[in-house]
């Protein structure tokens, strides 16, 4: 899509050290002015070191998501011992994990 919007970029592409090699191919042919720069891992290395603020994001992170597994786990538990329907994904979310973060107010 950059590469039809810009079809005569030159300077320097980069990406993701992570990035699948078959990405790479399609990222130098949308921009073959450009040149191309061998990825670092410094950002794969800094992404390892999380501040005290991050670790605690993660962690209710965790917390939701393992909420939301057991409510999961319960409903077709359900289902299964009386032979009803498993409950959709939507099912399990809105009927056993009411919203309790300060984003779902």
């Amino acid at each position: 899509m950059l590469g039809r919007a810009f079809p005569d970029m030159t300077g320097v592409v980069a990406y993701s050290h992570a990035i699948s090699l078959a990405r790479v191919s399609q990222i130098e042919a949308a921009f073959p002015n450009a040149s191309r720069v061998v990825p670092a891992n410094i950002v794969q290395q800094m992404r390892l070191i999380k501040y005290p603020e991050e670790i605690v994001l993660h962690r209710e992170a965790a917390r939701i998501s393992d909420e939301m597994v057991m409510a999961g786990v319960g409903l077709i538990a359900e289902a299964m011992a009386s032979g009803g329907t498993l409950p959709s994904e939507i099912e399990i979310r809105i009927l056993r994990v009411p919203p309790r973060h300060e984003d779902h107010v």
